[in-house]
């Protein structure tokens, strides 16, 4: 991997170079080192940035396949698809995601919102709407995205019973 791929790679992720020293346990310094080229890109750091990559191409794919489909359906009916978009990492680690894959998920929903326009409404996390809008049932990865439709107006916006 040349030191542009490399920096290009990591800036697709939307990871800054100290969000990446993070995941490698290297300090921004170095970082910036591989990307300039001082310093080779060692073999572990480059595994696991292609690793990130794929799992964003995967998910991004995922998405695509997903996303597309329901516009298609709803063709008769056009209505925004919610995604959820989170601002506070802690509160989307809260649902039993990895922390690595933070940024990359950022970079998935912003070529979902770039590639599907209006079709596709990204939806910022709130998470004292959010609460309120729950009471007491439990969290959950579909519970939020019921949320983000209710916030979009495309569904009642009382919590569906689970």
């Amino acid at each position: 991997m040349t030191n542009a791929e490399f920096s290009a790679t990591r800036q697709r992720l939307f990871l800054s170079q100290v969000d990446l020293g993070k995941i490698v346990d290297a300090v921004r310094s170095t970082i910036n080192d591989y990307e300039s080229g001082y310093r080779k890109v060692p073999d572990r750091v480059e595994k696991a940035l292609k690793e990130l990559s794929e799992w964003r191409e995967n998910a991004l794919k995922t998405a695509i396949e997903t996303i597309g489909g329901q516009i298609k359906k709803r063709k008769k009916s056009p209505s925004a698809i919610a995604l959820v978009w989170y601002s506070d990492p802690a509160d989307w680690l809260e649902i039993g995601e990895a922390e690595r894959y933070f940024r990359p998920r950022q970079s998935v929903l912003a070529a979902v919102k770039k590639r599907y326009g209006d079709r596709v409404r990204l939806i910022a996390f709130n998470r004292a709407d959010y609460l309120a809008w729950l009471g007491d049932r439990a969290d959950s990865e579909p519970l939020r995205s019921a949320w983000a439709l209710a916030q979009a107006g495309e569904i009642d916006p009382s919590p569906p019973i689970i």
